[in-house]
């Protein structure tokens, strides 16, 4: 038995001197997995799940720029006229969500005989920022669920809110279809439309500068 064990151990020392003379040495590397690459799964929006709102829709009214960043794919494609509505007309959350209901109501009222919110915003007219001869049209149609401009992801959460939200929350009737900003208006003048009406007071814990906003019901 001895002999033999000698054999064996004569046998792998020349086994080692071969090998050593090819460049083979042992490996002292923990053998690991190989890296396999992740694999991109479409998601069918139709099949996603609505994003509960119960417990957000109550900051459209207090804090509507505290309201969180959407998914992409949760954005169709009526929100998103509304948000490219909302957006054009101001940077400011709490205007941006007043804005969207005074849309939601010529939506829902159907007024001009428009009834969804891009005829709504691509009405002629209505919405200054999207008339034909516009410069600023083609970024404003141009944004879209993925856009990075800063202040766009909110915007697009307030719209998606406000389409979602229930009349509770409504700010003022559903009558209020009209306002402007005094600001914007190039003459100074009030639209004719305006002219001999009180602009109405919406139901929100913000003050609004009638300089930038005034709502207005019961327009024609």
């Amino acid at each position: 038995m001895e002999s033999i064990n000698r054999k064996l151990l004569l046998s792998l020392f020349v086994a080692l001197l071969v090998a050593s003379s090819f460049g083979w040495k042992p490996s002292t590397e923990t053998p690991t997995a190989p890296i396999v690459e992740a694999e991109t799964v479409a998601v069918d929006s139709a099949f996603v799940e609505p994003i509960p709102i119960s417990f957000e829709v109550e900051k459209l009214t207090a804090q509507p720029h505290r309201l969180p960043v959407l998914p992409p794919h949760v954005i169709d494609a009526e929100t998103l006229w509304l948000a490219r509505g909302i957006f054009s007309e101001s940077k400011q959350p709490h205007e941006q969500a007043l804005v969207a209901w005074v849309i939601r109501n010529r939506v829902e009222t159907r007024y001009r005989s428009k009834q969804s919110y891009q005829d709504v915003i691509l009405d002629p007219y209505q919405f200054s920022a999207f008339n034909v001869n516009n410069i600023k049209r083609d970024f404003y149609v141009g944004l879209n669920p993925y856009s990075r401009t800063p202040g766009w992801q909110r915007a697009l959460s307030i719209a998606y809110h406000v389409r979602m939200a229930t009349d509770d929350y409504r700010p003022f009737a559903e009558s209020v279809r009209h306002f402007y900003s005094e600001r914007s208006l190039q003459d100074g003048a009030m639209p004719e439309w305006a002219v001999g009406l009180e602009p109405i007071l919406p139901q929100t814990p913000f003050a609004i500068d009638k300089r930038r906003f005034r709502f207005f019901d019961g327009v024609v």
